[in-house]
């Protein structure tokens, strides 16, 4: 027969367990799930990219859509996170910006961002932060 003290003992390591339990996710597998997707974003915008140089080497200009430049059978237009990739292009130069866990857009004038502009600091513990590929490189990769 069950005691009520051994019931008692029982609950607190079962209190115990599951608060070890919450930790190790909070602090230890839920970043590590993060950054994947921080790694897995920075891939397919990489790629996103050179697809979107090869459109312009062929028509002569970045497309108006996204989609138009890149292959359907692989984009569904959606980062890692599962939220639209924001592109922005006018022709000449375009943007691709993942706006991380959140889906919200960090409030960067991104039509304004220019080769020589300062890079923010990266805070790659932060998976909010918008990661963000010009038509000349990084603006902001690690990011997500």
């Amino acid at each position: 027969m069950i005691t009520k003290k051994r019931t008692l003992i029982i609950a607190a390591y079962l209190i115990v367990f599951l608060g070890v339990v919450f930790a190790f996710w909070i602090f230890v597998a839920r970043p590590f799930i993060h950054r994947g997707r921080q790694v897995s974003n920075c891939a397919n915008l990489w790629t996103f990219g050179r697809c979107l140089h090869e459109y312009k080497e062929k028509h002569g200009n970045y497309p108006a859509r996204l989609a138009d430049g890149i292959p359907l059978d692989w984009f569904d237009g959606r980062d890692s996170w599962g939220n639209d990739i924001l592109y922005l292009s006018d022709g000449t130069s375009f943007v691709l910006v993942s706006c991380g866990s959140d889906g919200k857009p960090d409030g960067i004038n991104y039509l304004a961002i220019h080769p020589s502009d300062r890079r923010p600091e990266e805070d790659c513990d932060d998976a909010t932060v918008d990661q963000i590929l010009t038509d000349t490189g990084w603006y902001r990769a690690c990011g997500k």
